[in-house]
């Protein structure tokens, strides 16, 4: 694609909601920007575990990956969740990924945001644990603009 490659800065928005129909599950994944081989972890995760939100970032070797983490809270049924990310993708020291949730900035990771000579892909997703139910996710609004005033709905803290 033409974003997410290394050495590329970009802006983006999702808006998700968690509706009553949404089921927790001992692990998930919500929304990441993943690399584009077989095998490894997502560059960047919107991740849920039990009713908890929380971003999580990899990179380094694809085999044995280093991390970033930030706690997002408390899984709010029924609330839109506008989700804005300002990214540098790059494998050295260069890069950074900052997060807001609602216009809270909730993640700023500076250093690699992307695996060596790997670039990444945005995915939605509902993959979680087994639960035995049906389960729903809803997305709305996925944007990639240049700045924050083309993709935040929200004054960015």
């Amino acid at each position: 694609p033409d974003y997410c490659n290394e050495g590329q800065e970009e802006w983006w928005a999702v808006s998700v909601l968690f509706p009553d129909l949404y089921v927790e599950s001992e692990l998930g994944t919500v929304m990441d920007f993943h690399h584009d081989r077989s095998g490894g972890l997502a560059n960047f995760h919107v991740m849920v575990a039990g009713d908890q939100l929380e971003f999580v970032g990899f990179f380094g070797d694809v085999e044995n990956p280093e991390y970033y983490y930030a706690p997002v809270g408390t899984i709010v049924r029924n609330m839109w969740y506008d989700f804005v990310y300002h990214v540098k993708w790059t494998a050295d020291d260069g890069g950074w990924m900052t997060a807001w949730v609602n216009g809270k900035k909730m993640l700023s990771h500076q250093g690699p945001t992307l695996y060596p000579g790997i670039p990444c892909y945005l995915k939605l997703a509902n993959y979680h644990a087994p639960t035995g139910y049906a389960s729903m996710i809803v997305f709305d609004r996925v944007v990639r603009g240049t700045s924050r005033f083309a993709v935040s709905l929200t004054t960015l803290e």
